[in-house]
Protein backbone atom coordinates (compact mmCIF):
# COMPACT_ATOMS: atom_id res chain seq x y z
CA UNK A 1 0.00 0.00 0.00
CA UNK A 2 3.01 2.47 0.77
CA UNK A 3 4.37 2.42 -3.02
CA UNK A 4 0.71 2.75 -4.62
CA UNK A 5 0.69 5.58 -1.90
CA UNK A 6 3.98 6.70 -2.97
CA UNK A 7 2.80 6.75 -6.83
CA UNK A 8 -0.55 8.55 -6.11
CA UNK A 9 1.56 11.61 -4.59
CA UNK A 10 3.61 11.51 -7.47
CA UNK A 11 1.19 11.79 -10.05
CA UNK A 12 -0.52 14.41 -7.97
CA UNK A 13 2.77 16.67 -7.69
CA UNK A 14 2.94 16.43 -11.50
CA UNK A 15 -0.53 17.53 -12.06
CA UNK A 16 -0.32 20.66 -9.44
CA UNK A 17 3.77 21.85 -10.24
CA UNK A 18 3.36 25.60 -11.05
CA UNK A 19 5.80 25.03 -14.19
CA UNK A 20 3.21 25.65 -17.64
CA UNK A 21 4.93 22.19 -18.74
CA UNK A 22 2.15 19.58 -19.46
CA UNK A 23 2.42 16.00 -18.02
CA UNK A 24 3.97 15.02 -21.48
CA UNK A 25 6.74 17.57 -20.70
CA UNK A 26 7.79 16.20 -17.75
CA UNK A 27 9.37 12.94 -18.89
CA UNK A 28 11.77 12.86 -15.33
CA UNK A 29 8.79 12.71 -13.28
CA UNK A 30 6.77 10.06 -15.52
CA UNK A 31 9.86 8.35 -15.80
CA UNK A 32 10.41 8.51 -11.90
CA UNK A 33 6.97 7.23 -11.21
CA UNK A 34 7.20 4.44 -13.69
CA UNK A 35 10.14 3.57 -12.41
CA UNK A 36 8.62 3.12 -8.95
CA UNK A 37 5.80 1.30 -10.25
CA UNK A 38 7.67 -1.13 -11.78
CA UNK A 39 9.54 -1.64 -8.69
CA UNK A 40 5.95 -1.91 -6.56
CA UNK A 41 5.26 -4.67 -9.20
CA UNK A 42 8.60 -6.84 -8.41
CA UNK A 43 7.73 -6.15 -4.66
CA UNK A 44 4.03 -7.56 -5.06
CA UNK A 45 5.69 -10.74 -6.76
CA UNK A 46 7.61 -11.34 -4.31
CA UNK A 47 5.32 -10.86 -0.94
CA UNK A 48 3.17 -12.48 -3.25
CA UNK A 49 4.78 -15.38 -3.97
CA UNK A 50 7.49 -16.16 -1.55
CA UNK A 51 5.80 -14.71 1.62
CA UNK A 52 4.55 -17.15 3.94
CA UNK A 53 2.68 -14.61 5.91
CA UNK A 54 -0.95 -14.50 4.84
CA UNK A 55 -1.18 -10.76 6.57
CA UNK A 56 1.81 -9.48 4.61
CA UNK A 57 0.64 -10.86 1.44
CA UNK A 58 -2.72 -9.20 1.38
CA UNK A 59 -0.73 -5.82 2.67
CA UNK A 60 1.19 -6.34 -0.42
CA UNK A 61 -1.60 -6.30 -3.11
CA UNK A 62 -0.79 -3.26 -4.91
CA UNK A 63 0.47 -4.84 -8.45
CA UNK A 64 -2.38 -4.23 -10.30
CA UNK A 65 -2.44 -0.38 -9.44
CA UNK A 66 1.10 -0.04 -9.67
CA UNK A 67 0.79 -2.08 -13.59
CA UNK A 68 -2.27 0.05 -14.37
CA UNK A 69 0.12 3.52 -13.27
CA UNK A 70 2.93 2.17 -15.49
CA UNK A 71 0.55 1.27 -18.45
CA UNK A 72 -1.09 4.67 -18.37
CA UNK A 73 1.92 6.77 -18.50
CA UNK A 74 3.74 4.58 -21.16
CA UNK A 75 0.26 4.74 -23.27
CA UNK A 76 0.30 8.20 -22.67
CA UNK A 77 4.12 9.10 -23.23
CA UNK A 78 3.42 6.61 -27.07
CA UNK A 79 0.67 9.27 -27.99
CA UNK A 80 2.20 12.53 -26.91
CA UNK A 81 5.77 11.26 -29.12
CA UNK A 82 3.53 10.07 -31.94
CA UNK A 83 1.31 13.33 -31.84
CA UNK A 84 4.87 15.72 -31.94
CA UNK A 85 6.74 13.23 -34.55
CA UNK A 86 4.19 12.18 -36.59
CA UNK A 87 4.58 9.56 -38.92
CA UNK A 88 8.02 9.46 -38.77
CA UNK A 89 7.57 8.44 -35.29
CA UNK A 90 6.55 5.39 -36.65
CA UNK A 91 9.82 4.47 -38.87
CA UNK A 92 11.59 1.86 -36.74
CA UNK A 93 9.33 2.08 -33.93
CA UNK A 94 8.90 -1.91 -33.39
CA UNK A 95 12.74 -2.44 -33.44
CA UNK A 96 13.62 0.70 -31.56
CA UNK A 97 11.02 -0.62 -28.57
CA UNK A 98 12.27 -4.41 -28.59
CA UNK A 99 15.51 -3.27 -27.84
CA UNK A 100 13.93 -1.44 -24.78
CA UNK A 101 11.90 -4.57 -23.74
CA UNK A 102 14.68 -7.45 -24.50
CA UNK A 103 17.33 -6.04 -22.77
CA UNK A 104 15.44 -5.53 -19.53
CA UNK A 105 14.25 -8.80 -19.78
CA UNK A 106 16.91 -10.75 -20.27
CA UNK A 107 18.66 -8.60 -17.37
CA UNK A 108 15.81 -9.73 -14.96
CA UNK A 109 16.01 -13.13 -15.73
CA UNK A 110 19.70 -13.46 -15.35
CA UNK A 111 19.22 -12.14 -12.37
CA UNK A 112 16.00 -14.38 -11.31
CA UNK A 113 16.76 -17.91 -12.97
CA UNK A 114 19.87 -18.16 -10.29
CA UNK A 115 17.98 -16.80 -7.56
CA UNK A 116 15.18 -19.16 -7.79
CA UNK A 117 17.80 -22.29 -8.33
CA UNK A 118 19.45 -21.04 -4.90
CA UNK A 119 16.04 -20.49 -3.36
CA UNK A 120 14.94 -24.09 -4.38
CA UNK A 121 18.14 -26.13 -3.15
CA UNK A 122 17.80 -24.49 0.49
CA UNK A 123 14.29 -25.68 0.48
CA UNK A 124 12.69 -22.27 0.37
Amino acid sequence: MFLSFCLLILCIIALFTKDNHRLYEKRNLTDLVKWIAAIAVVISHLCTFYMHSATLATECRFGSLSVSIFFFLSGYGLICSYNLKGEKYLKGFLIHRMGKVIIPLLTAYAIHIPLLKIINNRGG
